[in-house]
């Protein structure tokens, strides 16, 4: 009976089994930077998985879950410059 029940999985597990969805999602957004936003287009891959990194996760962390609020908020991260949450026209907004 005991091979019947659900078995949890471990973070390493769970972390195993994101992480190709994970990397898909990083090279979607930073393909869209790098086809949209000049900025991007010759930056060194490093600097753009960073920023894509760093903002998906403030965009995330503000409730924006779905891949076009994340692509606006890294458009908006790019063009309005990084610190552009702290700003208090966007304050009400976010």
């Amino acid at each position: 009976m005991p091979d019947n029940l659900p078995r949890q999985l471990s973070t390493a597990q769970w972390q195993a089994l994101l992480e190709p969805a994970q990397q898909q999602e990083l090279a979607r957004y930073t393909a869209h930077l790098r086809t949209y936003h000049t900025r991007w287009k010759d930056a060194p891959e490093e600097a753009l998985l960073d920023f894509t990194r760093q903002h998906m996760a403030q965009a995330q962390q503000s409730g924006f879950n779905n891949d076009r609020d994340i692509v606006r908020w890294l458009a908006l991260a790019t063009e309005l410059g990084p610190d552009f949450p702290q700003q208090p026209w966007a304050q009400p907004l976010l």
